[in-house]
């Protein structure tokens, strides 16, 4: 009975801390490197073919087996894709960071990555459309024998580099980090409705 109480204590105290570590490492797509968890920072509305910048970030990194913040990221690993018409034209790591997969949509990555108010930016990337169709990009595990199976994963630079899971910022990995002209109407669409409008 003892033993069966003792257990069930443990469970309580682990379910919380497992519920609240979906909230912490969590790695998302933005606009920019200060996202302030805003829908419009995960999301590029633009009408015009080009080469426009966004940023992979870690917001709220944590250490939870030592109950303290990361303040250094000492590597990651991820996967991402695009949706058609987008694609990856480069990857700006920060300094001292090696991708060791050289994969724009692949990251593999080693380093030390400063963390600034729990956030820190994992690199600048660059990405090219000819035709802005709408889209939606998506985050994974890293796709080559991830350290954690099934899971993403960050290291605590100043503590061994010990192995965090990282989580996809918008709480599912069936669930889009980032749209890509969501909210951009063609200008032939727009034209028709100006058209449909007259006659009402």
């Amino acid at each position: 009975m003892k033993t069966l109480i003792t257990t069930l204590i443990v469970v309580a105290l682990l379910v919380p801390a497992l519920a609240l570590g979906y909230n912490e490492n969590n790695i998302g797509m933005y606009i920019t490197e200060t996202p302030s968890g805003a829908n419009a920072d995960a999301t590029l509305n633009t009408a015009a073919p080009g080469t426009y910048d966004v940023y992979l970030v870690l917001t709220n990194a944590y250490n939870w087996a030592q109950f303290s913040p990361i303040t250094t990221v000492g590597g990651f690993e991820c996967s991402l894709t695009l949706p058609e018409n987008w694609t990856f034209s480069g990857v700006s790591l920060p300094p001292n960071v090696l991708d060791l997969n050289n994969d724009p949509a692949h990251f593999y990555c080693s380093g030390q990555i400063p963390v600034t108010g729990g956030t820190a930016t994992l690199a600048t990337i660059t990405l090219l459309t000819f035709d802005p169709t709408p889209g939606l990009a998506y985050i994974a595990p890293y796709f080559a024998s991830p350290s954690i199976p099934g899971s993403m994963a960050i290291t605590d630079a100043d503590r061994e580099f010990a192995l965090e899971a990282a989580y996809p910022a918008s709480g599912d990995y069936a669930e889009p980090i980032f749209g890509l002209n969501m909210g951009v109407i063609p200008d032939e669409d727009v034209s028709w409705g100006e058209v449909k409008s007259l006659y009402r």
